[in-house]
């Protein structure tokens, strides 16, 4: 569901699937929501939608207008805007045992590219964008040995030892 927040009274339906539609997340905008959902998968793995959030609001655009943007074997989830025109998540490929980053272009062709290698043994999700700055990504990683920890990704600059960085860690600088 979708609100207005300068008319709380209107609600509107922006999915309509009987399967799980979850962790929404809207863009810059908010013309848009994008979402993870199991529909289509036969099962509990999810991949990544995105539905015009406002034009379901004014009544314009049937409730389940998604466009699924993934599609690739394995589990997709933890969507997040990067801008308007891009979608950034967590992706666990079919055989692989450890999630990493990959963003993917709302507009078609949806071709997913990963980010940036996640280590050997650990997980990189839930990322959440900057609202004051696009570029500034953090994510949450867990290794196998040892807590989660969050870490910060510059995507304006290129990947090296201090980008990602590890922003919760006890000397405050630990890298990948």
């Amino acid at each position: 569901f979708t609100v207005d927040p300068d008319a709380p009274s209107a609600v509107a339906q922006v999915s309509s699937s009987a399967d799980r539609d979850e962790t929404p997340a809207g863009s810059p905008s908010g013309q848009l929501v994008t979402f993870r959902s199991n529909r289509d998968t036969g099962n509990n793995q999810g991949w990544i939608y995105v539905a015009p959030a406002l034009q379901v609001l004014a009544g314009a655009t049937d409730p389940d207008s998604a466009v699924q943007l993934t599609s690739a074997a394995g589990d997709d989830k933890d969507p997040a805007f990067v801008t308007d025109g891009t979608v950034i998540y967590s992706h666990l490929g079919d055989g692989e045992t450890a999630y990493q980053l990959y963003t993917v272009p709302v507009a078609a062709p949806h071709t997913p590219q990963p980010v940036f290698p996640a280590p050997t043994g650990c997980n990189d999700t839930e990322p959440a964008v900057s609202a004051a700055d696009t570029d500034l990504v953090a994510f949450t990683r867990t290794c196998a040995a040892a807590a989660s920890h969050v870490w910060v990704f510059d995507r304006s600059l290129p990947v090296s030892p201090t980008n990602p960085i590890d922003v919760t860690a006890a000397n405050g600088a630990e890298a990948a």
